[in-house]
């Protein structure tokens, strides 16, 4: 992107200009510099440019909702951790490098506020509310992500299960497994884009970046290769971990938890299902950046408040 001191100019007839078009200003880049903002003179410049500029301007734009998307899908992931928690965190403690979250024994009701106290590092604490979430924030953001992403009209969304290159790896007290991590793929026209809301658990703060940056930089051995692929990301289901988990549990204890999520859950898709048909994809993920991050706001602040609600009440 060009820096501020640098002389531009117009698209239409190469005068010195300032005037961005604002359709596509600060989209992100798929290849380096693809992105550079176009600018002009006058109005009239950027009407007689349109024909040219409008193909460039419209992938751009698709580019800048699907971004936003990603970030409301995040947000709003960690707006409900912080009020519908699963797991007992009882300690956070960073060393050498590693983040160690210790839990206590699992019990009724199964969901609770975030414990707030154990850290004021809002990495640390975004780490914890995403760790281990990845597949449940797929489920949990499918009312959203049904709803907006007809806005950019993607050719496929499909999930993928790929082994992590983590950046600040992250242990549970007497446990460990191998870092497989759920992603969504999203092709729009010939680019493919990676989704990860929750890649923060791996020291990821990225929430989207174009597929080849992404297996070069997050996956293990560089390479997505087809047997990582899991068919279509389903957005129109919300439950289904949840529901096979309830199918697999062996105990009353784990049964009463589980169903107690799931409630909780579908607490949320009533409620989300609600508010985006009341507002169209394309008006909410429209307009300056400062508008939209305000519509992601009073939506969180919604969300928190419904599901403290909700956990208190039920």
């Amino acid at each position: 992107m060009p820096t501020t001191n640098e002389i531009k100019h117009c698209a239409n007839c190469g005068a010195e200009a300032s005037k961005r078009c604002l359709g596509c200003i600060d989209a992100p880049e798929y290849h380096d510099g693809d992105a550079t903002e176009t600018v002009y003179c006058n109005p009239d410049c950027q009407r007689k440019n349109w024909p040219t500029h409008k193909p460039r301007c419209l992938q751009l734009k698709k580019r800048i909702m699907l971004s936003r998307i990603g970030y409301l899908m995040k947000a709003a992931v960690i707006a409900y951790q912080s009020c519908a928690f699963s797991v007992n965190l009882t300690a956070m403690e960073m060393r050498d490098g590693t983040l160690w979250l210790t839990f206590g024994p699992f019990g009724n009701p199964g969901i609770a506020a975030f414990p707030e106290n154990l850290t004021t590092d809002e990495n640390l604490r975004e780490t914890a509310l995403l760790n281990n979430q990845c597949m449940a924030a797929l489920y949990l953001g499918a009312p959203l992500a049904r709803h907006l992403f007809p806005a950019v009209n993607p050719i496929t969304i499909r999930r993928l299960d790929v082994p992590i290159k983590a950046v600040i790896p992250y242990k549970v007290t007497d446990m460990e497994w191998d870092p497989e991590h759920t992603i969504v793929q999203i092709q729009l026209g010939d680019e493919f884009w990676i989704l990860d809301v929750t890649g923060r658990q791996y020291g990821f703060p990225e929430f989207l970046l174009p597929l080849h940056t992404y297996e070069r930089t997050k996956v293990s051995g560089g390479v997505i290769s087809n047997e990582y692929y899991k068919g279509d990301y389903d957005i129109y289901d919300e439950t289904g971990d949840l529901v096979e988990l309830i199918d697999e549990t062996q105990t009353q204890n784990q049964e009463g938890r589980l169903t107690a999520q799931l409630k909780a859950r579908l607490h949320f898709t009533d409620f989300a299902e609600t508010h985006f048909n009341n507002i169209s994809a394309k008006v909410f993920l429209s307009g300056s950046e400062e508008e939209f991050r305000s519509r992601v706001g009073s939506f969180v602040d919604k969300v928190k408040t419904l599901m403290t609600n909700f956990i208190s009440s039920d």
